[in-house]
């Protein structure tokens, strides 16, 4: 199944993401990421680890590309992760139906950012990876995929 990357929320992308890599160089506007894939990553990680899922949409509008063509190696492995981390949650096989989790998921990510953004008029990355330290992460894989040390062949920590 060709993974493609789109969004029900086209009107955060065109305010946050350069139009032209031009854009981005000169400062001329006040986007924040260069590339939709790199909102698109940090929405889904982002949305995963808050459990914000938007799933009240009426389509999902905009394709930017495939994960397999995207050329950065982090955004790409950001959102194979979370692709993996829904398919251990849903426990579903059907793809394009964990594909569409993904989505909702990273949906409602990029709106935690859009409001992070409006309320602080700015956009704090480091506030946000300081919120995902494993205080946050650890209770929301148990949530996800179950506690690793109930899982059978999984050492304990000491």
């Amino acid at each position: 199944m060709v993974r493609t990357l789109k969004t029900s929320r086209q009107d955060i992308y065109q305010r946050l993401v350069s139009s032209s890599a031009d854009d981005a160089e000169d400062g001329a506007d006040d986007t924040i990421f260069k590339y939709n894939y790199e909102l698109f990553s940090l929405g889904a990680i982002h949305g995963f680890l808050n459990g914000e899922r938007r799933t009240d949409y009426d389509t999902m509008s905009q394709d930017f590309t495939t994960v397999s063509n995207i050329g950065s190696d982090e955004h790409r492995q950001t959102i194979d992760l979370v692709h993996q981390m829904v398919k251990i949650e849903t426990g579903r096989t059907d793809e394009s139906e964990i594909w569409k989790a993904v989505l909702e998921y990273t949906d409602g990510g990029v709106e935690l950012i859009n409001e992070l953004i409006k309320t602080q008029g700015d956009f704090d990355l480091v506030g946000v990876v300081e919120d995902a330290e494993t205080e946050v992460w650890e209770p929301r894989l148990i949530e996800a995929v179950g506690d690793p040390q109930e899982l059978e062949g999984v050492r304990p920590r000491k």
